[in-house]
């Protein structure tokens, strides 16, 4: 079972704009809920805040929130820490997705082997970044077009 982190960004590592996204699309969605789909997803409290009251749990996913103290929320289970959410993933013995807020991504990074990105071909501006990857360090092992972005997805080297 991998640890997968899966974004959308611009070129210049854009990711949002004051815990919203800054576009709109579609397909980006589409990509998303086939990789997700039936797997175990992982977020911070914003990002789980972000989403609208009726995909909140998503849908056919173990849903795990990352949030500073422990407490009950319905349609998921809380972990404070990076650790223990991992754990806990791993016991629904699923494909585990890293899926955000840009402080997630940036903790998770280290333990991550596969990402996935989507890669926005227009400009954006937001105030919410994606962290410098060093893309020596990953292999590209698919790549496809849409209209309005290319999805990739990269393995770590060994």
């Amino acid at each position: 079972m991998s640890i997968n982190l899966i974004v959308a960004m611009t070129k210049n590592h854009v990711i949002g704009n004051d815990n919203t996204l800054v576009w709109d699309l579609k397909d980006d969605l589409a990509v998303f809920r086939k990789k997700t789909d039936g797997q175990t997803v992982i977020m911070g409290k914003k990002t789980w805040d972000s989403l609208p009251a009726q995909f909140r749990p998503l849908p056919n996913r173990n849903n795990i929130v990352l949030d500073w103290e422990q407490y009950d929320l319905e349609g998921a289970i809380v972990c404070t820490s990076i650790k223990s959410s991992i754990e806990k993933a791993k016991e629904f013995g699923k494909e585990i997705f890293c899926i955000g807020g840009a402080s997630v991504y940036k903790a998770f990074l280290p333990f991550v082997d596969t990402l996935h990105i989507s890669w926005v071909k227009e400009d954006y501006t937001g105030n919410v970044l994606f962290q410098e990857v060093d893309f020596l360090e990953w292999k590209e092992v698919e790549s496809e077009d849409f209209a309005d972005f290319v999805h990739k997805k990269y393995i770590k080297k060994n």
